[in-house]
């Protein structure tokens, strides 16, 4: 079988981790997720792969090699979209092929659910159902094992649905049904649809959570499913005082060191090097990437903090925190809403819906922050930024700036 990984597109909404040459180059638990998509579909006997990049991609330079895997890179010169993306590819497809986004590491478990709906009338596309389809999703119209239309980012609809997941198994045919039409940046959901519409489209319906990775606060959805297998490892090169608490599900890597009083319930990740201090508290499913530094009392709870970041007190939930931060003492994040409703977060301008109660952070990389920092549930931080001390941020900062609250000086003088 072949699969078509695509990894070209650069999405504005991925902010503010959007210098990466795609999304899936994100590398979690010291590994990217097009690395781990490319495990995952060897392990489901998907041996020949192309993979569609941009024009001048490092991407070929980034990934190690897999053993077992055919791969062919193919360029996007022009980013125009889904559909555009795969025609590029057209010439090294098979007769069928399953087609999937470099994120998608959990495509091993949903291969056999795919196959087994695949006939020569019907090409497929994975589903799953939803008490309500949100504006995000694309929205299957089925009769029976049909699919009668495929309508990309509906209105809210209030009745029980079957949501689109960007996964497929089609045919040689469906191309020329994409080659029909004009391009543009909706062309291969057109396509589909006009495809249902002549009566060659099925569904399978996946019943597990899935991978959607539109906005960086999904990054949080991902962490969940990649702690589901972890499994509890404490290396020999590592550190751990035995006046320190692990519970759970706990992985500890090479030259991590551990110190006294800390406690870590799991499912957590501590990456290479990575030091804990006195008494700080990790919970809650928390990934730390190599040579990251959590102070002494710092409690974190239900995030990620990448590469090189360094913390001191305080806490930080529900958030991610990039590369290279330096976070000074009294840092805290605000995680929930004083009314504790669903969160927005401001993307360029628009109020996005994360569909979550509980968002801290983003931050992008080399961001630094004064002591006493605080947080507002939702802000983003741009890449090389400054927050000054004793700031409470309530508005997103951009790449590049130095945010601070400026005090008025208050002179006191003896009577």
């Amino acid at each position: 079988m072949q699969a078509v990984i695509l990894a070209a597109g650069k999405s504005k909404r991925y902010y503010p981790f959007t210098s990466l040459p795609h999304k899936s180059i994100t590398s979690i638990m010291g590994m990217t997720l097009l690395e781990r998509t490319l495990y995952s579909l060897k392990e489901a006997k998907v041996e020949n792969v192309v993979i569609v990049i941009a024009e001048n991609s490092p991407i070929p330079n980034l990934l190690s090699k897999v053993e077992g895997l055919k791969i062919k890179f193919v360029t996007q010169k022009d980013t125009l979209g889904m559909g555009h993306a795969l025609l590029c590819a057209k010439e090294y497809l098979e007769d069928e092929f399953f087609l999937l986004s470099g994120y998608h590491f959990e495509c091993k478990s949903i291969i056999p659910d795919l196959l087994s709906k695949k006939t020569k009338e019907f090409d497929v596309v994975l589903s799953a159902k939803e008490d309500v389809i949100l504006e995000r999703y694309g929205v299957l119209e089925t009769d029976g094992e049909k699919v009668k239309r495929v309508i990309e980012r509906p209105k809210k609809l209030k009745e029980k649905g079957l949501r689109v997941i960007a996964i497929y198994l089609l045919s040689k045919k469906f191309l020329e049904e994409l080659d029909k039409l004009p391009v543009e940046h909706y062309h291969f959901e057109k396509a589909l649809d006009e495809y249902a519409i002549s009566g060659h489209v099925t569904y399978a319906i996946y019943k597990a959570q899935t991978v959607t990775l539109k906005y960086a606060w999904d990054l949080l959805t991902v962490k969940d499913l990649l702690l589901q297998d972890l499994k509890p490892f404490i290396s020999k090169k590592a550190y751990v005082s035995k006046h320190a608490i692990i519970e759970g599900n706990v992985y500890i890597s090479d030259g991590a060191k551990i110190l006294e009083g800390v406690c870590i319930k799991g499912p957590c990740y501590i990456g290479e090097n990575v030091m804990v201090g006195n008494n700080a508290i990790i919970r809650n499913g928390v990934i730390l990437e190599k040579n990251v530094v959590v102070g002494a009392t710092m409690e974190v709870k239900n995030s990620i903090i990448l590469d090189n970041t360094t913390t001191h007190t305080g806490f930080i939930g529900d958030s991610i925190i990039g590369k290279d931060n330096k976070l000074a003492a009294g840092f805290l994040t605000a995680n929930v809403r004083l009314d504790r409703g669903v969160i927005r977060s401001n993307v360029f301008g628009e109020k996005v819906n994360t569909y979550r109660t509980h968002v801290g952070i983003i931050s992008g990389d080399n961001v630094n922050f004064g002591v006493n920092v605080t947080i507002m549930p939702g802000i983003i931080i741009g890449n090389n930024s400054t927050i000054g001390p004793s700031t409470i941020a309530m508005e997103n900062v951009d790449d590049n700036f130095i945010f601070y609250t400026k005090f008025e000086t208050v002179l006191k003088k003896k009577k």
